[in-house]
């Protein structure tokens, strides 16, 4: 965890603008797709890297705590700036 505070400790996200795109529901669990378009710290490493802005899609499964809170079980990356994407292409990248 020392190793995460370590590496975000600038904030590298100046504006997040999320939507729902879909989203099924049974039960105690949810599979919901959502969409985004984040715009990067202007002078983070991960802006002079990659891009300022830049979209993404996801797909989340969540689950519902017996306390009623629901919470994500899984999160699958499916598009990056309207391509096809995964978590693997993302640790293989040459930043």
């Amino acid at each position: 965890m020392r190793h995460c505070h370590r590496r975000f400790k600038d904030l590298l996200v100046e504006k997040n603008f999320v939507r729902v795109v879909e989203m099924n529901r049974r039960g105690g669990q949810a599979v919901v797709i959502i969409a985004g378009r984040t715009i990067l710290e202007k002078n983070s490493d991960a802006a002079g890297n990659y891009k300022r802005l830049f979209f993404s899609k996801m797909r989340l499964e969540l689950v519902k705590k017996s306390s009623g809170q629901w919470c994500i079980r899984t999160a699958e990356l499916l598009e990056l700036d309207r391509h096809p994407a995964n978590w693997e292409l993302i640790g293989n990248a040459a930043f």
